[in-house]
């Protein structure tokens, strides 16, 4: 059972891991077979303890080497043709690999030999920089300038107060805009997040209001 609470079947070809994340196996690409099942009871392991878009990401990735390597089982050559194609930006993801490999090998399911194991403990792979188009302001990927933000809050009030939208969704859209959190935590959003306190202003009264943002599983940002 995964982290949010979500059933599925180990033998399924499809696990939804919560309302948005599912893991589909119908187009895995050709694949040793006692590999192909070690895998997946590996990463069935993860959806247990890691969170849904921790489990996706280490799916994707693998998938990617697969194709990258062109590889149907993981081995030697696998692992460093896969490393070989990667740079400075994109080795996160061998990375990321490497811990889900010497899990699977620990947990003791065919597909990962000790030679692969040795081989990915010696490298040094740099993890993935965080919020780098914010930093860096890229105006492609980056985030919305104030100039970009207005015209979508003055539609997005219009389209309220004409019906176009329901309330759910004008909420929905003014909590990601101010407050720039990730969307699995506005789903965590509970209706006592919302906190509601009187304060004194001059000779007045007035009722503030403000959002427990709940916190959210990251992925690690360190070096490996």
């Amino acid at each position: 059972m995964p982290l949010q609470g979500y059933t599925f079947e180990h033998e399924n070809s499809c696990w939804n891991l919560d309302n948005s994340i599912s893991i589909n196996f119908n187009y895995f690409p050709a694949f040793d077979k006692n590999s192909f099942k070690g895998f997946k009871s590996s990463l069935c392991r993860y959806a247990e303890e890691m969170s849904a878009s921790y489990t996706k990401a280490i799916f994707n990735f693998f998938i990617s080497m697969l194709k990258a390597t062109n590889s149907h089982k993981i081995d030697l050559k696998a692992a460093s043709t896969f490393r070989e194609g990667l740079n400075s930006e994109t080795e996160y993801q061998l990375g990321a690999l490497r811990a889900f490999f010497l899990s699977w090998y620990e947990y003791g399911y065919a597909g990962v030999s000790s030679e692969v194991i040795d081989y990915l403990k010696k490298l040094t792979l740099k993890c993935n920089v965080r919020g780098k188009a914010v930093i860096t302001k890229c105006p492609y990927s980056g985030a919305y300038t104030s100039n970009e933000q207005r015209p979508l809050l003055d539609w997005y009030t219009n389209a309220f107060v004409d019906d176009v939208i329901g309330l759910d969704e004008f909420s929905a859209f003014v909590t990601l805009l101010f407050t720039g959190r990730r969307s699995v935590q506005i789903r965590y959003l509970r209706f006592c997040d919302l906190l509601a306190t009187e304060k004194k202003f001059d000779q007045s009264e007035s009722v503030c209001y403000e959002i427990n943002i709940p916190r959210a599983k990251q992925l690690f940002s360190g070096r490996l």
